[in-house]
């Protein structure tokens, strides 16, 4: 995406970013609105901003998950798998690794 596309619609970080970092940098001294420090903030804000939204999405859908499953149903569907499936296929590497 182009920098004018980007400016024309910008999605809700770039424009978190842009209300905290552009429209505060009056009230920072020494912060000029065009400057590398002030891209450089947008930027960081940008995508922290971005990182602590989606723990906040993962977290909550993970909570639902849990929620949701019992462990009994979980020891139901773990004892309705076939056994040492993966323990033959991991027993059979290693055997082949030490000869």
């Amino acid at each position: 995406m182009t920098n004018a596309a980007r400016a024309e619609s910008p999605d809700m970080f770039v424009q978190f970013a842009n209300i905290i970092v552009y429209q505060m940098a009056d009230q920072w001294p020494g912060l000029d609105a065009g400057s590398h420090t002030a891209a450089e903030l947008h930027f960081f804000e940008m995508e922290t901003t971005k990182i602590f939204f989606l723990l906040f999405v993962i977290i909550n859908i993970m909570g639902l998950l849990r929620a949701m499953l019992s462990p009994e149903r979980v020891r139901q569907y773990v004892h309705a798998k076939p056994k040492n499936l993966f323990l033959n296929s991991r027993h059979r590497k290693i055997k082949f690794l030490n000869e």
